[in-house]
């Protein structure tokens, strides 16, 4: 396969099913109030991968998974940014075993704050925090929220143009 110019790739740490569904729901519940995009509940462990050939980048996610086990980062709490991709975010604890997987997936020293996305967009601080406020409650702060799964998107244009490429399970500890 050859390599797609101005395609970009990101690798994503994803909850295990139950987790996930609950968490899609909240996105999903926030993105039509809100009217932002809807998107899948997952940690990016490296996004903006471009100029590389996608079975080259399959090949690496398989190789990534295979080494890594599942992760279970403790919840911190709901928080929120001036970034679209980090609008309003669950805050996940800094853990040695997400930092080793971090390395693993990226090679320079860019600094990690490991989160899972809520909500996508450009909102006011006013709005953040009644967000913030609405979302806290449903999240338990030190539940470890389970990534079970090692996936790698394409994650070219616009959010809803998103696809999954490949999927590998994570081995239990």
């Amino acid at each position: 396969m050859t390599t797609l110019r101005g395609t970009t790739y990101s690798l994503w740490a994803a909850p295990e099913p139950q987790a996930e569904r609950g968490i899609a729901e909240m996105i999903h519940a926030s993105a039509q109030r809100l009217q932002t995009p809807s998107f899948l509940p997952h940690m990016t462990l490296l996004g903006g991968i471009s100029g590389v050939n996608e079975a080259d980048a399959v090949e690496k996610t398989k190789q990534l998974a295979e080494a890594m086990h599942v992760l279970a980062p403790e919840i911190r709490k709901v928080a929120s940014k001036d970034l679209y991709f980090q609008c309003v975010f669950l805050l996940l604890q800094l853990s040695d075993e997400l930092a080793d997987a971090y390395r693993a997936a990226k090679q320079d020293n860019v600094e990690f704050m490991p989160h899972i996305s809520l909500v996508y967009g450009e909102l006011n601080e006013a709005t953040k925090e009644e967000v913030v406020a609405a979302l806290n409650p449903h999240f338990d702060s030190s539940a470890p929220v389970k990534l079970d799964r090692l996936q790698l998107w394409n994650t070219t244009g616009a959010v809803g143009a998103w696809t999954l490429v490949a999927e590998f399970g994570l081995a239990e500890v």
